[in-house]
């Protein structure tokens, strides 16, 4: 059985397609490509993510359409197979109308990310690294 790779449509791919134009190759080379870039993305921001809740560092980035600044505490897989980050947004946009609160974002769907210079000291109080049931595997947690 194949690997089979879910890839969501951003902005990036958009650019991806822009400059594969000009390049002499079959669609399943492109797939190949575009594959290839996205696990280095996903690679390189668990990285970014994990070193960021190791040092207790603010993250700044914009996620569904707007930008926020999260408290980083866990990265880690769901029961879909999905990367997750839950933190505490500290500022910034909400959908909800909730700008301050526990949140939980797709790794996939973040973009512009920033480790900002910023500490956190004190973790929260109600911060419970077990309390995650649909994190089937941890990553990096605080």
């Amino acid at each position: 059985m194949k690997d089979i790779v879910y890839i969501p449509v951003s902005l990036e791919l958009v650019s991806l397609i822009n400059q594969i134009k000009g390049k002499d190759m079959s669609v399943e080379e492109f797939i190949r490509e575009l594959i290839a870039d996205f696990r280095l993305k996903e690679i390189s921001l668990k990285s970014i993510i994990c070193d960021a809740i190791e040092g207790r560092r603010y993250l700044k980035f914009i996620y569904e359409g707007g930008e926020r600044i999260v408290e980083s505490y866990l990265l880690g897989i769901d029961k879909k197979g999905k990367m997750k980050l839950s933190g505490y947004q500290t500022e910034g946009y909400s959908k909800s109308g909730q700008p301050e609160g526990w949140k939980l974002f797709r790794v996939y769907d973040i973009e512009c990310l920033q480790v900002l210079d910023k500490t956190f000291d004190k973790i929260r109080e109600d911060y419970n690294p077990e309390g995650y049931p649909y994190i089937s595997e941890v990553i990096c947690r605080i």
